[in-house]
């Protein structure tokens, strides 16, 4: 897969705030500031997940910072951790992808819960990497 260097962009995601994991994953490997909002939905979600995001990402050395309905995202150089799932398939796929560019092992807590949604997921993701 190749492409361009990722920009850092601005984003509402009220439309679709489950994309909040994977974005503020993206952030990090993006030039300049990742800025998501219109996710306040999300405390709502199997987690608050975007508090369960902004744990996940400090806890691997990201630099991001919370909003009242996103957070503000920069790029970061990552360092494996073990980090909480929260029970939730969203926030255990997103820091699957956050340890695929990790300068050590990242082990996600819970990471079973990925079967709600996608059974394969760690399958597919292992073939991709």
């Amino acid at each position: 897969i190749q492409g361009d260097v990722l920009q850092g962009i601005e984003i509402d995601l009220q439309e679709a705030p489950d994309l909040f994991p994977i974005v503020s994953v993206l952030g990090l490997f993006a030039s300049g500031q990742t800025v998501i909002t219109g996710a306040h939905h999300l405390a709502f979600k199997e987690s608050n997940r975007i508090e369960s995001m902004i744990a996940v990402i400090r806890n691997l050395g990201g630099n991001i910072e919370p909003l009242s309905d996103g957070a503000i995202v920069s790029r970061s150089d990552l360092n494996g951790r073990t980090v909480d799932s929260f029970n939730d398939h969203r926030i255990a796929m997103a820091s699957a992808i956050a340890s695929t560019q990790c300068k050590s092992i990242v082990n996600i807590q819970n990471s079973d819960c990925v079967n709600v949604s996608y059974p394969t997921f760690f399958e597919d993701l292992n073939r991709l990497h």
